[in-house]
């Protein structure tokens, strides 16, 4: 094809890309990390309040900016979503237009589960990350190179996520060995000397939003061991997890899940381990594209292990970015040649002839019928039940009702689409968004009643409605609360049950909590 065919085919293939992710998000119900982020932005008044709110986050604030100039507009958390789709329908265009694949390989890449669902159904900061990688990736591929422009688009990709940090200082690299390889420093001497300010200023940018002050509950919750099964497994498996992403198909919450792990923790082990090794097969006469591929996840499998890290799809999603990066760089990159020569190396090179293209369409195809399956799955089951519970709230119940929510992670899309604080027993206030500091974390049940059983009688009420994300137990006789139980310290009857939705912690149980009648003050009792 042309360069005007091209842009027209993409240009098609973007708008079909579009509409379906706009069918997307009109049926996707948003989660707690979608709902906090937008909170998080909507209820800071100003820059410095929105800074302070989000000092336990641990992230960079680009996409929080975002958000907050988005709520200045509209508290319909809907253009958020939109918002977000328009992103990544711009990286997904950029990427049709001018990634260096045979064009049928760039649809199957722009359709797959992390281009199409993970980082674009879901509303976070990667399709920012995306964005940003493909704006990079094509400024590298330029010849002649804008390295003040390429410098600026590695310091806004860094500060997207920590991960999109340790990919940005890899393309660094790369850059920067290419330079040496062709001579070329001092034919760019003052451009290099701008870009590196920009990309210093950007480093000091990062960092100030990155570090959290102590107290933050994963601190505390992460108490495995460095030479833990857990922390080893969790490092390790996201080669296998990003590149070969098969979710657990026989199960509603599918999400963040792996069939292989979930058939069997021990046996998974051995793809693990030869996932590793599918890069260096791919790319074993690359040499700067095998760099790239096992510096960037190198550096991403360090964060993993040295931090209370809880790892989902989003997070091992950058290993298959990784490997489509480094697949563009050989493109576009002269590359070298290894000097080396051995028996293994010549049947290396010889098997990776042979197979190299079964990897990319296994690995392809894989991503293809993922995203299909997530795409279907959210279109027919809710993803989160609040959207559901706070329709039902509002129909059944009076809005001056005090409404508590435990466990309070599961409480900001529940915020979100109600539109009010809600009383969190964790930290024994009314809020919105959550801030990372609770602890413990979790309470009893017990002390989750009694923190409600305090609030109704300072707030002078005597029955609050209470939405949990699992089921209360009478701990004397272990059976579920269906009638209110004395064990407790509260009557508590069980109004309604939300539950199908793929997010298993945002399914609900929704509890009339009713003041025991010797706690009820004076003032109250009829």
């Amino acid at each position: 094809m042309n360069e005007r065919q091209t842009t027209w085919i993409s240009c098609l293939v973007t708008l079909v890309y579009f509409i379906l992710s706009y069918t997307g998000i009109l049926h996707h119900e948003l989660w707690l990390d979608e709902s906090h982020h937008y909170l998080l932005a909507r209820n800071s008044h100003s820059l410095g309040e929105l800074f302070y709110n989000a000092r336990y986050e641990g992230h960079p604030l680009t996409w929080n900016l975002l958000l907050f100039v988005l709520t200045t507009f509209t508290h319909n958390p809907f253009y958020m979503q939109l918002l977000h789709i328009v992103i990544s329908t711009a990286a997904v265009f950029l990427f049709l237009r001018y990634a260096p694949f045979v064009y049928y390989i760039r649809v199957m890449i722009v359709f797959g589960y992390f281009f199409f669902y993970e980082y674009n159904i879901i509303s976070r900061s990667y399709s920012i990350s995306l964005l940003m990688l493909v704006i990079s990736c094509v400024l590298i591929s330029r010849n002649p190179r804008n390295y003040i422009a390429i410098a600026i688009s590695l310091t806004l990709l860094a500060n997207t996520h920590l991960f999109s940090f340790v990919v940005a200082v890899a393309l660094l690299l790369v850059v920067l060995i290419d330079l040496y390889r062709k001579q070329e420093f001092s034919l760019h001497k003052k451009s290099i000397s701008w870009a590196a300010l920009i990309l210093t200023i950007g480093l000091v940018w990062l960092l100030l939003q990155v570090i959290v002050p102590p107290g933050h509950f994963l601190k505390m919750y992460d108490t495995d061991s460095y030479y833990s099964f857990k922390r080893i497994g969790k490092m390790f498996s996201i080669v296998m997890k990003g590149l070969y992403h098969i979710p657990n198909v026989f199960i509603l919450h599918f999400w963040n899940t792996n069939l292989l792990v979930s058939a069997s923790k021990k046996w998974s082990t051995i793809p693990v381990f030869l996932a590793l090794f599918i890069p260096l097969i791919y790319f074993i006469k690359k040499p700067i594209s095998l760099f790239f591929f096992y510096f960037a996840t190198a550096g991403i499998m360090l964060l993993v292990y040295l931090s209370p890290l809880i790892v989902a799809a989003r997070h091992w999603g950058f290993v298959f970015l990784i490997f489509i990066v480094a697949c563009w760089l050989e493109q576009t990159i002269d590359q070298g040649v290894f000097t080396y020569r051995s028996k293994w190396y010549t049947a290396l090179t010889t098997f990776s002839q042979r197979f190299r293209p079964w990897i990319l369409y296994s690995i392809l195809g894989l991503q293809l019928c993922a995203s299909a399956f997530a795409f279907t799955m959210d279109l027919n089951h809710p993803f989160s039940n609040a959207k559901t519970v706070a329709a039902y709230l509002k129909t059944h119940h009076d809005e001056k009702e005090i409404i508590a929510l435990a466990h309070h992670s599961s409480g900001p899309p529940l915020s979100l689409y109600l539109d009010k604080p809600l009383f969190y027993p964790e930290n024994n206030s009314f809020q919105t968004f959550c801030l990372w500091n609770t602890w413990p974390y979790d309470l009893s049940d017990e002390e989750i009643l009694n923190r409600i059983q305090q609030l109704l009688i300072t707030s002078h009420h005597t029955h609050a409605l209470l939405v949990i994300n699992h089921q209360l137990y009478n701990k004397e006789s272990d059976r579920v609360l269906h009638q209110p139980v004395k064990a407790l310290p509260a009557h508590m009857t069980l109004l309604k049950v939300f539950s199908g939705a793929i997010v298993k912690s945002e399914n609900y149980y929704l509890y009339n909590v009713t003041l025991q009648q010797e706690t009820v003050p004076n003032h109250l009792t009829p």
